[in-house]
């Protein structure tokens, strides 16, 4: 995100580092880490990363997002009119309330929805109800995590922020490749890629008032966090604990000394 500068980095730097990012989900069977290491390695790490990005730099950057003050010279402001801006003033008071509600939403989402696609089968055309919500859910947080990436003015706020989200998006690739397989493949990582790309486009077309990107950017963490701990405490899946604190503290590390 910013680092309160109004600096803009340059577009063919953003662009090299953004496309691949927002390509991944249909790149991602031809370059997915599963095809040569043992998914309870590689999935560990990933989460690693992730879950040290969250803590060490997106929870940093709601707070510091909750007391900017508006930029004047910003051409467009996304901001809540009447009893919603009243809301929005007291989320800046409270700006990891969102992570909370993010946390509960998606969990209660995953309980509602997530459910073996049906008996004898696996895949995801069997309950067509059950991918459109997962993707129209995941479509929004892609939606919001490309805006998020727009708004970074630093070469390497992107780069920290690229390699974590990478990590993050193939594990959700896995993740809805695994559930909804030929629906997934066929026309859902198209989905995400969209959404992210539009988020992007959005970021060069709308300032958000920053306390209300705060509550976005932890409604977002609050999601992310339930998916990785999701991940982490899957029954079904024995993750490396050695892979994931390897990954907390080679990253944490990095992201500590820089």
């Amino acid at each position: 995100m910013s680092d309160g500068s109004h600096d803009v980095l340059n577009p063919s730097l953003t662009v090299a580092i953004g496309l691949p990012l927002a390509f991944l989900h249909v790149w991602s069977p031809y370059v997915h880490p599963g095809r040569y290491i043992d998914s309870r390695y590689w999935r560990a790490f990933a989460d690693g990363i992730s879950i040290t990005y969250i803590f060490l730099q997106l929870l940093p950057e709601i707070t510091r997002l909750a007391d900017e003050e508006l930029h004047a010279d910003e051409s467009y402001v996304l901001r809540f009119p009447g009893w919603l801006g009243a809301l929005s003033a007291w989320g800046e008071q409270n700006p990891f309330l969102p992570l909370l509600l993010g946390f509960t939403l998606f969990y209660g989402l995953e309980r509602g929805i997530e459910r073996p696609v049906g008996h004898g089968s696996s895949d995801g055309a069997g309950r067509p109800v059950h991918f459109w919500v997962h993707m129209v859910g995941m479509s929004l947080y892609k939606i919001l995590l490309g805006y998020l990436m727009g708004q970074i003015t630093s070469v390497f706020g992107l780069l920290i922020f690229a390699f974590a989200i990478t990590m993050h998006f193939l594990v959700i690739d896995f993740h809805l490749l695994e559930m909804h397989h030929s629906a997934y493949h066929r026309i859902g990582r198209w989905i995400l890629t969209g959404a992210f790309l539009v988020g992007w486009f959005l970021s060069t077309q709308v300032a958000i008032d920053p306390p209300v990107l705060a509550m976005l950017v932890s409604f977002v963490a609050g999601g992310a966090v339930l998916m990785i701990i999701q991940d982490e405490f899957s029954e079904s899946v024995d993750n490396s604990y050695a892979a994931f604190l390897l990954a907390v503290l080679l990253y944490g590390s990095l992201l500590l000394a820089l």
